[in-house]
């Protein structure tokens, strides 16, 4: 996965593989970077639909905390929080996420 995401931060910033310094955040998890939408006005209006979206979306959650991975990647004056997952191909994609309200950067 480190090496996946050092790849990654290294071409998304023209920064040469070398100076890439690349550490997993453990402490995040991969659901707490993604948009949590609020549930639609006549789903919220109704307790049965309320509660098979919030069942929906807690599966979601848990599907994505153990199939991805959160990487953190600092190089070239630039920092960025990674949510990382291997390919059935065996090669490791990442996509640059926003950092949680009160996690510290590298």
């Amino acid at each position: 996965m480190e090496s996946g995401a050092k790849n990654d931060f290294s071409k998304s910033n023209s920064c040469p593989l070398d100076r890439v310094e690349v550490r997993a955040r453990t402490d995040i998890k991969p659901s707490d970077v993604m948009y949590k939408a609020p549930p639609p006005k006549d789903v919220a209006a109704d307790p049965a639909r309320l509660a098979m979206w919030q069942k929906q979306q807690n599966d979601n959650a848990q599907h994505d905390d153990s199939g991805y991975s959160m990487m953190e990647a600092k190089g070239c004056d630039k920092t960025s929080l990674l949510r990382c997952h291997r390919m059935k191909s065996g090669d490791v994609m990442c996509m640059s996420a926003k950092y949680p309200d009160g996690v510290a950067k590298w």
